[in-house]
């Protein structure tokens, strides 16, 4: 083996022990139903796991921004298990063109949001 392809195994090998994550925590959003009307209540369960073992926002609820929709009710933001922790909220669709974001953007390690839209069936579709 010469010195180049030494040196080319000793990089790839070594960059197999970095952690790949782009955010320190991962967020999975899904709602209870594949549709709803203007008015209805949607319920939106998040779960988010901190990848790093020394989270300083372990325990802390995360931010949320929506649009087109009315945040009416959340429940308590609990561990699920080690590093993972889940919050179902309740937003009231006020127009078609919505959006609900949970976010962790303060985090110095690079923190974690994902967005999620709630679709609303069209009406005339309906029969």
């Amino acid at each position: 083996m010469n010195k180049l392809s030494t040196v080319a195994w000793f990089l790839i090998l070594s960059g197999l022990g970095f952690d790949t994550h782009a955010f320190a925590c991962e967020i999975t959003l899904s709602s209870d139903k594949e549709s709803y009307q203007v008015n209805d209540v949607a319920v939106v369960n998040a779960e988010i796991v901190d990848t790093h073992r020394n989270c300083t926002f372990r325990g802390k609820e995360p931010k949320v921004n929506a649009t087109g929709l009315e945040l009416t009710a959340k429940t308590k933001y609990k561990e699920k298990s080690e590093g993972t922790w889940t919050i179902k909220y309740k937003l009231k669709v006020l127009a078609p063109k919505n959006q609900f974001t949970v976010l962790r953007d303060n985090c110095p390690q690079g923190g974690g949001s994902n967005s999620i839209v709630i679709k609303v069936a069209d009406v005339g579709a309906i029969k």
